[in-house]
């Protein structure tokens, strides 16, 4: 992720020491044949509920909420041998994160999105087309791994040259 990516605002809050503003990620995941994507929030920004015994915090952005789970989350670097791929670690809070994950065995189409705290209907940067490519844990924490699709596995050129396929250079 490029400096280029963001406006000038969102550069001046992320390079600043003392900010009272926080840059919040939103999660979205969406599994073949749901009908409704799980989304997360990096940090909570509002209280949701506070009529059962635990409150729930999160966030709101673009009219969606976003619950918040405590995670962090580490981008997708640069370089010729790098794969595009984002690590997110989730707090082993509750065992039912396992059963979630465990709960398809096709993989989730995943969607990062970065916005700020004061204004989380504004996105300062998106990144979609990502795939749950893997999900270790251990006692502490779950690492959530999404990945794109690696086109140097792909065939170059895709097809063969042959009479069947190009008649016009056998005659």
């Amino acid at each position: 992720m490029s400096g280029e990516e963001f406006s000038l605002d969102f550069r001046e809050v992320l390079q600043q020491q003392h900010s009272s503003d926080v840059i919040v990620t939103l999660l979205t995941f969406m599994r073949p044949g749901d009908d409704v994507p799980v989304r997360l929030s990096s940090d909570r920004t509002e209280p949701l509920d506070f009529s059962g015994p635990n409150a729930l915090w999160g966030t709101r952005s673009r009219g969606e909420i976003f619950y918040w789970l405590p995670l962090s989350i580490v981008m997708p670097g640069y370089g010729e041998d790098v794969v595009p791929q984002f690590r997110i670690s989730v707090d082993m809070i509750d065992r039912e994160i396992l059963d979630v994950l465990r709960a398809s065995n096709v993989p989730a189409d995943a969607k990062v999105e970065i916005v700020r705290a004061s204004d989380p209907d504004f996105v300062a940067s998106q990144h979609k087309g990502y795939k749950l490519a893997g999900a270790p844990w251990n006692d502490a924490a779950t690492q959530l791994v999404l990945r794109q699709r690696s086109w140097d596995l792909e065939p170059f050129p895709a097809g063969t040259m042959n009479p069947t396929t190009f008649p016009g250079l056998f005659p």
